[in-house]
């Protein structure tokens, strides 16, 4: 790989919602500002990794497969500080980008600092700003990221505010927006509405496929176990009277769920990523117990419900991708045909992602051009100690 332009990126993904976020930015880098990028995939356990890259037209230039599936353990953390440091002695890049807050992400990051090169860093809102605050191991993780990133990139002002607060220089920090919705576009418009959707699902649950292919549907993806539960009978009728001619389409419910199935309301179990998309932005409503899903849907251009009295995510409840909802009985079914209605009226078609030039205000030509104008004020930081307490 020729290393000799102005400047040089390495990314590095191990999953679907870490190539989901950074694809976008490879483009925007390759296309708007002629940066080299290297992709590097590092697969343990998902082996529908290179489908989600193929789908999102990136090949990897340099795939890993490490012994240590435990992303906790000390075999992970070490075979990707080996690898990642081998490469880099050979061929260094400006910037390592990285996205969210696990354990992969930091022994990358970690890597990144030993070796001198530069951190950029796309925070993941939805974790930071709720699951890391109720573990001290996760908090642990998102800070020391943070604390040895050079940018930082967020999805919303609340993002920013809290790096902010917890001692982040508020120049190193760009508020850009989500690039999760230029991923929706690339999917739709590359792959999604250009190929036969039977060939997408096997013959196993062909015939769910068959029930719901040219029609309106109702989507729920319902992580919560109680959440699945409360789906009584009289619920799903309040939603089925509501909607009249729509399908309710339930993603990998669990066995406890209590779903009354029929030809209006079925299960779809083991769903992969084009599946998954191809049902998100056939959707005319969204509704699920977690912002993550939501977040995704919103990528294709399906508005939707979160069963839920709050949430940090207020820049998509502003931007009217997601209503709450905490009580499955008082007005959901009412909040679900609303939005399916005004579904049925928009225009659902996408711009594809060549159509962004560099004039785009998308999030992911915000991030690319940061790097580029950073890498020309070569940013610098002094990286002799980390500000932080060691784990005790």
């Amino acid at each position: 790989m020729d290393t000799g332009c102005t400047n040089f990126v390495d990314v590095v993904i191990s999953g679907r919602r870490e190539a989901m976020h950074l694809a976008p930015v490879i483009h925007a880098l390759r296309k708007e500002y002629s940066t080299l990028v290297r992709v590097i995939t590092i697969a343990t356990r998902d082996h529908d990794l290179n489908i989600v890259l193929n789908s999102l037209d990136i090949v990897p230039d340099v795939q890993w497969r490490i012994r240590g599936t435990d992303n906790e353990s000390g075999i992970y953390f070490g075979e990707i500080l080996l690898l990642l440091g081998e490469l880099w002695n050979s061929q260094r890049p400006n910037w390592l980008l990285s996205f969210g807050h696990s354990s992969f992400t930091f022994s990358c990051a970690f890597s990144a600092f030993q070796n001198s090169v530069a951190i950029a860093h796309l925070c993941d809102a939805n974790t930071l700003l709720s699951r890391c605050r109720n573990s001290d191991h996760d908090s642990q993780i998102r800070k020391s990221i943070n604390a040895i990133a050079d940018l930082h990139f967020t999805a919303c002002g609340r993002v920013k505010n809290t790096l902010i607060n917890e001692g982040i220089d508020e120049n190193r920090i760009y508020a850009v927006g989500s690039p999760i919705a230029d991923s929706g576009r690339l999917i739709s418009q590359s792959l999604l509405f250009n190929k036969d959707t039977d060939e997408l699902f096997p013959s196993a649950i062909q015939p769910c496929w068959h029930l719901i292919k040219n029609s309106k549907i109702v989507l729920f993806e319902l992580n919560n176990l109680r959440s699945q539960q409360e789906m009584s009978e009289e619920f799903l009728r309040s939603i089925e009277s509501a909607l009249g001619d729509h399908k309710i389409v339930f993603l990998d419910p669990s066995e406890g769920a209590n779903l009354r199935l029929s030809s209006r309301v079925i299960r779809l179990a083991r769903v992969n990523h084009l599946q998954r998309c191809l049902l998100l932005s056939r959707a005319s409503c969204a509704v699920s117990d977690s912002i993550e899903t939501l977040d995704e849907s919103s990528a294709f251009g399906t508005r939707g419900i979160l069963l839920q009295s709050n949430t940090d995510r207020f820049d998509l409840v502003s931007a009217g991708w997601v209503t709450l909802a905490s009580n499955f009985l008082e007005g959901v079914s009412k909040q679900i045909a609303s939005i399916a209605r005004e579904s049925a009226t928009k225009n659902r078609t996408t711009k594809p992602f060549e159509a962004l030039g560099s004039t785009s205000t998308g999030a992911s030509a915000r991030i690319a051009q940061a790097l580029t104008i950073q890498r020309d004020e070569s940013v610098q930081k002094l990286r002799t100690s980390l500000p932080l307490q060691r784990a005790q």
